[in-house]
């Protein structure tokens, strides 16, 4: 059964200076809805589950035509953030002719007494069915659905893109007869391979993982790759000290083993690689391949 979209009770904003960008602060280094003008317009606070955390922002060209559309996850270690860390990112690509989403999932604690895993998952996979199941009334293609991420939120793209069939992974949310398959991932900044002692995992896997290696296996994406996996672009800082470099080149290098088109994007930073001119490279890289 497919959970209602009722935009009646959000409200619509037609983004011009000094909207929407004065409500919140802006915590990335783009600009918001606000720069664009009457470009692009934004819907905040969606609901697509029952709980406090399941809602999104919809951010869309204001022309009204379905366009593909880009759901975009925050980061923050499985523990902080959420969605409007994603403003930026979703704002330049709805000034590029995308509509994005910026969806809220389910977190852990810093230090490892609750665990996101893996509700965090089954929250990333129930905005991907949602959006899917209301592309009409979203003014989307729900035939052409990216998944992106930032840091925690890479993984989650990663984890929704590799395992559009793993049914113990859609979690028991809304739509359920609606694919979570998505047409690529573009995942930057993020830890793909929990086997390794990469990132900052507490969040995501609790206290205790350390020993718990069938675990650690299981929310790995790196082991669900296979020849038939979407087109990845991986955008990664060379000095990133909090996932560190290899991460991406370890999954560029399965992905080529793999057969699976993929492009591997190394930067001079350290863990947030995300800039106006590398968003300008990925959105050239979607209008190829979508």
């Amino acid at each position: 059964m497919h959970a209602p979209l009722c935009l009646g009770l959000c409200s619509v904003l037609f983004v011009t200076c000094g909207g929407i960008g004065s409500l919140r602060g802006q915590p990335d280094s783009l600009p918001g809805p606000a720069h664009y003008g009457a470009a692009i317009e934004v819907v905040q606070e969606i609901a697509f589950g029952k709980s406090e955390h399941q809602k999104l922002d919809l951010y869309r060209p204001a022309s009204g035509e379905p366009t593909p559309v880009v759901v975009c996850w925050f980061g923050g270690a499985f523990w902080g953030g959420n969605p409007w860390d994603m403003t930026g990112v979703a704002s330049f690509l709805a000034s590029r002719g995308f509509a994005a989403v910026a969806p809220g999932y389910f977190l852990g604690t810093k230090e490892g007494s609750r665990a996101a895993w893996p509700q965090a998952v089954h929250d990333a996979k129930a905005a991907v069915r949602f959006v899917r199941a209301n592309a009409s009334q979203l003014k989307v293609d729900g035939g052409r659905v990216v998944a992106l991420g930032y840091s925690s939120g890479a993984y989650l793209a990663a984890m929704v893109g590799y395992t559009p069939n793993l049914r113990e992974l859609e979690g028991e949310g809304a739509n359920l007869d609606v694919s979570s398959r998505v047409s690529a991932v573009v995942a930057m900044a993020g830890v793909y391979d929990r086997r390794r002692d990469l990132g900052l995992p507490l969040g995501l896997l609790g206290k205790g993982y350390e020993e718990k290696i069938d675990l650690r296996v299981a929310t790995s994406p790196v082991i669900y790759v296979h020849s038939r996996s979407v087109p990845t672009y991986l955008l990664h800082g060379r000095d990133d000290t909090v996932a560190d470099v290899s991460s991406a080149t370890q999954l560029a290098g399965v992905l080529a083993a793999a057969g699976v088109r993929h492009e591997l994007r190394l930067v001079e930073t350290g863990h947030y690689p995300i800039s106006a001119a590398e968003l300008e490279r990925i959105v050239e890289w979607l209008r190829r391949i979508l």
